[in-house]
């Protein structure tokens, strides 16, 4: 049966197996093709959430990752939707979920609003957080984990944003006057926002108020099968007191204020939900290479959750290929993960418009650096149209954003080390230490839009080793079991008839040039734009 694996709105769907092995059998090959056997279609099956993670593991680079139940390395790949966040809302329709399926993505981050939720004090809308649950059970059906995400930008509506609710905000008659050329994101500098953040971190009563609207969704959604976890508040903010500059402020709020805030929202939610992950990030200023100085949460649940985004493509002049930002981004954003022992992944990253000069080498470098120094990532945003948009009008992968759908490890059966991707080639290369006593098996993300010739899987085990694997095209999933053993491993995918050597190993020679060090900026430049 012949399939259309266009990526994109309406692709069709088939269930075909594909299967391929190497058996050893007294010391001899018994079948070592790699030509895949082709397999009768049959109905397609939905491709079935991921279980919840229930630990940690750590890589051979002393990278932290989230774990299965099997101690299997766990790796994340999606999407955010926008801010309107109804499951009837034009970025949660079906046909953009299938797409993000057949894209190989497996993570939405779906943001609700406090004022939305709860307009009047103790006016809950129900109807909206059965919205919120519409979102979860659509994504359940397409196999997308979920991180539900407080959102806010600018505060609340008051100031013309979004977050919490007018009943809520005090702003002590502080004036809030701005320039209608200036970015949203400046407004969050006027004295009536900032007198805002300081009541709702230091006001007792506010604080109780705002764990109440987390526990009200949290009593709603807890145990659902899509529910990765929590993003406790999108891009908080802080006043500047006197004497402060806009980085000394935001490096006291993040180690006092937003810490003390995020762990009383932690302890909260563990009254209810035991089970789900807890993400945090700091304010905005880090998503531009600016480390934190968040303080560490006490929950063995937690992962860090920064945004990424280069000051050249926000203001709109196109990315710079001299430019500095991944690097910076690296050795400002990784030492937080590393201190505390959690896993990093990055909530936003996006362009705001993928035709500005340099987008397609920027979004290479992005995927580099997020592949090398997280765990998971979250675009911005999965939406069809102009803008932060990485899908057209006709709700395909605009070009520039093509490069997204790729094959990737999201189970890793021991200790990773490196994922790489040659996109030219269409070929991977997993490497990770293996030490395990039975045959638990390495899941790799490949969709079939890239191979529609089918593929070849290679291991370093050559022909050495019993290597079985099955590859369900509908659901876009390789299944790879090694034999048991220690030692560093690799499986390799490649178009059918492009098999080549696996190594385990590759000899590294040393940058030319080490990464420079974080070069913190005085200022936010107002010609900046900022998503969230």
């Amino acid at each position: 049966m012949r399939v259309d694996r266009t990526v994109g709105a309406g692709i069709a769907r088939v269930r075909s197996m594909r299967r391929g092995r190497r058996l050893v059998v007294a010391g001899a090959v018994v079948a070592a093709t790699l030509v895949p056997v082709p397999a009768t279609a049959q109905a397609d099956e939905p491709r079935p959430v991921r279980p919840v993670p229930v630990g940690t593991v750590v890589g051979t680079d002393g990278r932290v990752y989230l774990a299965d139940a099997e101690g299997r390395a766990l790796q994340h790949r999606g999407f955010n939707t926008g801010k309107e966040m109804t499951a009837d809302a034009a970025e949660i329709t079906e046909s953009l979920m299938a797409t993000a399926e057949a894209s190989g993505l497996d993570l939405m981050r779906l943001s609700w609003q406090w004022h939305k939720l709860e307009p009047t004090d103790d006016g809950w809308d129900e109807a909206y957080l059965d919205q919120v649950v519409a979102a979860l059970d659509l994504a359940e059906q397409h196999g997308v984990s979920v991180i539900l995400d407080n959102h806010q930008d600018v505060f609340g509506p008051r100031f013309g944003g979004n977050g919490v609710p007018d009943w809520a905000t005090r702003d002590d008659g502080e004036p809030f006057v701005i320039d209608p050329d200036d970015p949203w994101f400046v407004a969050n500098l006027q004295p009536a926002v900032q007198a805002a953040w300081e009541h709702l971190y230091e006001d007792a009563d506010l604080r109780a108020e705002q764990v109440e609207s987390v526990l009200h969704v949290v009593d709603r959604v807890a145990g659902h099968p899509a529910l990765l976890g929590y993003d406790l508040l999108n891009e908080p903010f802080g006043k500047l007191r006197p004497g402060e500059d806009l980085l000394t402020a935001a490096a006291r709020v993040e180690s006092t204020q937003l810490t003390e805030m995020y762990q009383r929202l932690t302890d909260a939610i563990r009254t209810v939900d035991t089970r789900s992950w807890i993400f945090v990030h700091p304010p905005n200023v880090a998503s531009l290479g600016v480390a934190t100085h968040l303080g560490r949460i006490d929950d063995p649940k937690v992962v860090y959750y920064p945004h990424f985004y280069d000051i050249g493509t926000e203001s709109g002049t196109g990315f710079d290929p001299t430019s500095t930002f991944h690097a910076t981004w690296e050795t400002a954003a990784t030492p937080y993960a590393a201190a505390n022992d959690v896993p990093m992944m990055v909530g936003e990253w996006g362009l705001p418009d993928p035709a500005i000069a340099g987008a397609g080498t920027f979004v290479d470098r992005s995927l580099a650096v997020l592949e090398r120094a997280t765990s998971g990532w979250t675009v911005f945003s999965w939406c069809a149209g102009s803008g932060y948009c990485v899908l057209d009008d006709a709700g395909a992968l605009d070009p520039t954003w093509e490069r997204l759908v790729q094959a990737w490890p999201r189970a890793i059966a021991g200790a990773p080390t490196a994922s790489e991707w040659d996109g030219a080639a269409r070929r991977l290369r997993v490497t990770f230490r293996q030490d395990r006593t039975d045959a638990t098996p390495t899941e790799i993300v490949v969709p079939a839009a890239l191979y529609p010739e089918g593929i070849a899987v290679t291991t370093s085990l050559g022909d050495a080793g019993g290597v079985d694997w099955e590859w369900d095209e509908g659901q876009g999933v390789l299944v790879v079991s090694l034999q048991q053993g220690s030692g560093d491993r690799a499986i390799c995918v490649a178009p059918a008839g492009a098999g080549t050597a696996c190594p385990a190993t590759t000899p590294v020679d040393p940058p030319d040039d080490p990464p420079p060090p974080a070069q913190p900026a005085t200022a936010v430049p107002t010609s900046a734009r900022f998503t969230g």
